[in-house]
């Protein structure tokens, strides 16, 4: 089985091309390969249309798993599935869903309240709105405050913003950094613990020299100052802005 979170992905926050995604399906057909799809930032989308799924959800060999932890609050821990419908009844035929009924009864229950009453509708409608409004602050602030020499890239779904920095910025993270920002009331996350390779070779993704921002629990309001105090630390280690 391969497993992708193919849209929006954590922690970089971008999506997979439809040439990658077109190579990787062709590639899991040709070997008999199941496609597990985590697709739980899909519906957190910035844009106007919600990004089409890149892997067709239907063939026998892709599932497509959504969540409402995303959505709702992540101690709700019930999702969905959307696969072939011999796929469906295996796991409808499990004892666990047998035996109880489903999972999580009462939370699920209450979710199924919440989209039939189209309460769930309008929820996300909302998140979507204000993260929207939390995506334009951060990025505007972090124009305004970046060193020329720091890379990232402004999301256009889910809840992360990927910051790298110069080549050699582990120790720095680490052990200045960190400490400083949190001096200062700033946190954010050590991308080097997102690193699939746990350093074993180069990443890629920039994972040691990198930084998770998440627009989660901030305000619109505590964005400048919170991305002002963290842009400064960045400028007295690498220098002043893009001219």
């Amino acid at each position: 089985m391969v497993y992708l979170v193919p849209t929006f992905r954590n922690p970089t926050g971008v999506t997979l091309t439809e040439e990658t995604a077109n190579k990787i399906h062709n590639f899991c057909v040709e070997q008999n390969l199941l496609i597990h799809c985590d697709d739980v930032y899909n519906i957190l989308y910035y844009g106007e249309k919600p990004p089409v799924k890149l892997f067709p959800v239907g063939e026998s060999n892709v599932i497509s798993a959504g969540t409402f932890s995303k959505l709702l609050g992540p101690g709700l821990r019930v999702g969905w599935v959307e696969a072939p419908k011999e796929i469906i009844s295996k796991l409808g035929s499990n004892g666990m869903v047998v035996s109880g009924g489903c999972v999580a009864q009462f939370s699920s229950f209450l979710i199924e309240r919440a989209i039939t009453s189209g309460d769930l509708t309008r929820h996300v409608k909302d998140l979507r709105a204000r993260y929207t409004e939390k995506v334009r602050a951060i990025s505007a602030a972090l124009k305004a405050g970046l060193p020329e020499s720091v890379k990232w890239t402004s999301p256009t779904g889910g809840y992360f913003v990927w910051i790298v920095l110069p080549e050699g910025s582990a120790e720095f993270i680490t052990k200045e950094l960190v400490p400083a920002a949190k001096a200062v009331g700033v946190r954010f996350g050590v991308g080097a613990r997102s690193c699939p390779l746990r350093g074993a070779s180069p990443c890629e993704l920039g994972c040691p020299n990198a930084l998770r921002l998440s627009l989660g629990h901030v305000t619109v309001d505590q964005i400048p100052e919170g991305i002002a105090r963290l842009c400064k630390l960045l400028r007295d280690r690498f220098g002043g802005l893009k001219a």
